[in-house]
């Protein structure tokens, strides 16, 4: 495979890894948005998933019924929650849209996150920009000298 090749795939990649990041961010701005609610965990389920890396450690998780006070009556969502809050009783802070609940992230997270994204996506504009520039420039030398 070609360098020139390879040079466009790395930037697709890194175009569409930045895409992704950009998107997990919006959403996660976008939740910054939604009205605070107070959340109690009634009960919860232990699951995990086993890595196939040698050494690594299975990925524990706890995935929780949490009700929360709404203006029509009581909500009802299943959460993935911390293990130390995964005690039935326990109050969390959320963030409520509707029927929908999460327990929301630092803001700042959320903003880095999108920055990061939209810091890749520009990578990836000028490396393709400067390959392409690289390329009309090999063009037009191969021209000159064919001449």
């Amino acid at each position: 495979m070609s360098l020139r090749v390879f040079r466009r795939v790395a930037s697709v990649v890194l175009g569409l890894v930045g895409l992704v990041f950009v998107v997990v961010g919006v959403v996660q701005v976008a939740g910054q948005s939604w009205d605070d609610a107070t959340g109690t965990v009634k009960s919860c389920t232990v699951e995990g998933a086993q890595s196939s890396a040698v050494g690594a450690k299975a990925r524990i998780y706890h995935r929780c019924e949490v009700t929360w006070d709404a203006g029509d009556g009581t909500k009802t969502s299943t959460l993935e929650v911390d293990e130390d809050e995964a005690v039935a009783g326990w109050i969390i802070d959320l963030k409520v849209n509707d029927d929908t609940a999460i327990i929301p992230s630092p803001s700042w997270l959320a903003y880095s996150t999108a920055l990061v994204g939209l810091a890749l996506v520009l990578v990836a504009l000028f490396l393709s920009w400067l390959g392409r520039r690289r390329d009309r420039q090999a063009a037009e030398a191969a021209e000159a000298a064919a001449s």
